[in-house]
């Protein structure tokens, strides 16, 4: 009968298509596996790079160097933590520029914030009536020290170089009555050392 005849031609057919799909190749599989295959392939890379350094320089120790680095690098970590304020990035005080030096209490004009500077009306010197009449002229460089009110310090006034007494005297007159701002160092007001010129000119010549 057709129908008992069709069956086993129908199993025949399965039993014959089985095959085509049992097995992969061993490469499929690795395709499929994906990163296992990869990471197999990239040791052996590594294995082969290690065997050739270890050619090239058979003394180099890997674990050595290791330990080098991290050596270094705890040691330059515990200096930029020793040098740095609570990792806030500014220097500690420590490693701050020094404050500046003064000789005897007295601070010279590169050592401080604002310099001092006179105050607008201070009187000039007088003219010493002899002196002008003989024609007698002089410029004259003066130290003295300012102090914190602004005052110059009688006993710090020194010339330069030697001048007639009358010009010295006619200077020392009027820097007992002349007033300065004091220069000003970190906020607070500090002496300073000034110089300065005085000239007496016979203004018709």
């Amino acid at each position: 009968m057709p129908t008992d005849e069709a069956a086993p031609r129908r199993a025949s057919n399965a039993t014959e298509k089985r095959p085509t799909r049992a097995r992969r190749s061993p490469a499929r599989e690795r395709q499929s596996d994906g990163v296992p295959a990869r990471l197999a392939s990239l040791k052996e890379s590594l294995d082969a790079i290690t065997d050739r350094l270890a050619e090239i320089h058979p003394a180099l120790d890997v674990a050595d160097v290791t330990r080098a680095l991290d050596a270094d690098e705890a040691r330059w970590t515990a200096v930029a933590d020793s040098e740095f304020n609570k990792g806030t990035g500014k220097l500690s005080d420590g490693l701050a520029s020094p404050p500046p030096v003064a000789t005897n209490g007295i601070y010279t004009p590169d050592l401080v914030d604002e310099q001092v500077t006179p105050r607008p009306g201070n009187p000039k010197p007088r003219y010493p009536e002899s002196l002008r009449a003989a024609g007698v002229e002089a410029a004259v460089n003066v130290l003295f020290v300012v102090d914190t009110t602004g005052r110059v310090e009688e006993p710090s006034i020194k010339f330069s170089s030697h001048i007639h007494e009358l010009f010295m005297d006619a200077i020392r007159v009027s820097l007992r009555r002349a007033r300065f701002f004091p220069a000003r160092l970190a906020g607070s007001v500090v002496p300073q050392m000034v110089q300065q010129q005085f000239r007496f000119e016979l203004r018709d010549r």
